[in-house]
């Protein structure tokens, strides 16, 4: 009989990598502990400030993951506020207007503000008011159903009552000295302006526009049935 052939030798196992080693934590400059393994305050070697944290990663890193304890920031006083400037500006605060802006709570308002100039406003019902331009792909005005209540249709006498009262003008904002086409709010009727008149409504404008211009159409088709008999 033939011998055997030898089976090659199985390779051996290779070792398995020995663990990394933690990577140590950075050393602190400071650091301020409370109750065990909760860090109050730190600060690295580099100037990075942690607060509940021992491992900052930015000028100032605030950490927690703890219900009752948020990592929130509370600024009190008459001259409380945030002020922040370009990324590119350099290491003082500019005065110049777009150069550095604030933050801060002002007769219950939320207030943008540059160089003293405020740019934007938010109330507490979620209302905003901005002295300049807003430019989006679109606006979109909360319409549904279940927003509203006590609708009704609009009346086509109603309708051309305030169509009547509108006057159109052309005029220039002074702030801007923008030209534009559109209407005065003390002048237009009620229905069309806010509480005070200094705003007004052009949604509600366009919902009279879309009556007056389908009881028109009403008209015009029954002249033109009319005009047909007639032709006949």
């Amino acid at each position: 009989p033939e011998p055997e052939a030898e089976k090659p030798a199985e390779p051996e196992p290779e070792p398995e990598p020995e663990p990394k080693p933690a990577e140590p934590e950075p050393p602190a400059a400071a650091q301020l502990n409370g109750d065990p393994g909760f860090v109050k305050v730190t600060v690295d070697q580099s100037g990075k400030v942690g607060v509940w944290t021992a491992k900052p990663n930015s000028i100032l890193h605030m950490h927690s993951d703890d219900l009752s304890r948020p990592a929130q920031v509370t600024v009190t006083g008459a001259t409380a506020g945030f002020t922040f400037g370009a990324r590119t500006a350099p290491g003082e605060l500019s005065e110049v207007k777009g150069e550095a802006f604030e933050i801060f709570a002002e007769e219950n308002e939320a207030v943008i503000a540059t160089a003293g100039t405020k740019v934007a406003a938010f109330d507490a019902d979620g209302n905003a008011r901005m002295p300049g331009k807003v430019h989006a792909e679109s606006f979109e005005t909360t319409s549904t159903r279940s927003a509203k209540t006590d609708i009704a249709a609009l009346p086509a006498q109603e309708a051309f009552k305030v169509l009547e009262g509108l006057t159109s003008v052309s005029y220039e904002f002074k702030r801007s000295g923008e030209k534009h086409l559109g209407f005065i709010a003390e002048d237009v009727p009620d229905e069309v302006a806010n509480a005070d008149h200094t705003s007004v409504k052009m949604g509600d404008i366009i919902s009279v526009l879309a009556c007056c211009v389908k009881e028109q159409q009403k008209t015009i088709q029954q002249l033109t049935e009319r005009l047909e008999k007639l032709e006949r």
